[in-house]
Formats: C-alpha cells, structure tokens, sequence
C-alpha cells in the first residue's frame, strides 16, 4: 500500500530489493538445513528443519517489510526535503547540518580519494596484502583526512562569509495534500504490522 501510495515503479522497487534478495536466498538454504530438527519435514531424502523455516519466513517477511516502507519514504524525497521533515521533526539541527553536509561532500571526498590513489599508482604502487601496501593505505587514508579537514576548514570560512548562522533556509513549500492522511495511515500500520510481528 505505501509502495503504490509512493507511486514507485516496479523496477525501481525490484533494484532496490536485489541485494536484499542474494541475503534472503542465503538465509533459506542455511537456516532449514541448520537449525534444530526436532521437528523436521524430509524433502528428497533431505531433513529440513520446520522451526528454521519458520524463522527464514519470518526473517524474509519482516526484512522486505522494511526495506519497502524504507523505500516508500525516503526514496520519494530529496536530501533538502528529508533534512527540512527532520528540523519539523525537532531533530538536532547539528545531526541534520551533519547530514546535508556528508551528502553534499562525500563524493567530493571520494573523488580525492581516487586522485590520491591514481598519484600512488603512477609513482609505481600495487595494491596488495603486504606490509607497504598496508604502510601505503595508511599514509593514503592520513593525507585524505588532512586534506579533507583543510577543505572542511576553507568550506566552513566561506559559508560564514556569506552570512551562514548554523542553519539551512528553503525555499521549498511543503503544501498539505490530501493523501497525507492516507499515508500517515499506511505507515501507522506498516509500523504496528513489524511490531506485531516481534509480539
């Protein structure tokens, strides 16, 4: 119901739930064969476990069950609009910068990451597990949160600069729908549905 409220398409759900799948998959090949057979169902000639079973079921219905309402809520929403649900939600407002600000920067981090190891690769490193490829990594992951403190440092004096006070504004505007409702319902009861699941 959420995922339908959410108006995802089909594929995009299914990409999402793929790795979840492989782990479920691993779940259902071990826990029948593993778990305790007092009382077991014999399936050509293979004794498999009813109670481990029963838990790979109920391992797979609650996990899907998440990783869905996870994927109606937030992947309908931009990082600006989670970080402005979250300040209405009266979260920290440093959790929330620190939010904003990861996302915004993690991939410029990754970037550097990648130009510090092409320069090692040039200069005649090979990635391995001996003791300098680990002395290497070391001294690559030190300069990445050098370099990273010092742009934080630069990012920091700038956004102060230009009047920054601690707080992020938007110029988005967040209309009541008429559908809030019907989706607040939807989550209440994914929500109670996981807890009773526990019960």
């Amino acid at each position: 119901g959420l995922v339908a409220a959410a108006g995802l398409s089909a594929g995009k759900v299914v990409r999402a739930l793929k790795p979840l799948v492989w782990l479920l998959i691993m779940a259902w090949l071990f826990l029948p064969l593993t778990f305790d057979k007092t009382s077991a169902l014999v399936l050509a000639g293979v004794r498999l476990s009813v109670p481990g079973m029963e838990t790979a079921g109920l391992i797979s219905l609650k996990s899907v069950s998440i990783m869905l309402v996870f994927i109606s809520l937030a992947a309908t929403m931009t990082i600006t609009g989670m970080g402005h649900g979250l300040h209405r939600l009266r979260v920290p407002d440093k959790l929330i910068f620190l939010l904003l600000m990861s996302y915004r920067y993690i991939d410029v981090i990754r970037d550097e990451y990648q130009r510090l190891l092409r320069a090692a690769k040039f200069r005649g490193f090979t990635p391995g597990t001996s003791l300098h490829a680990y002395q290497t990594f070391a001294h690559l992951a030190g300069m990445l949160f050098v370099r990273a403190s010092l742009r934080a440092g630069r990012v920091y004096q700038a956004m102060r600069c230009r009047g920054f006070v601690n707080r992020f504004y938007t110029l988005d505007r967040y209309e009541k729908s008429r559908s809030n409702p019907l989706f607040l319902t939807l989550v209440c009861t994914a929500c109670a549905g996981l807890a009773a699941m526990d019960v």
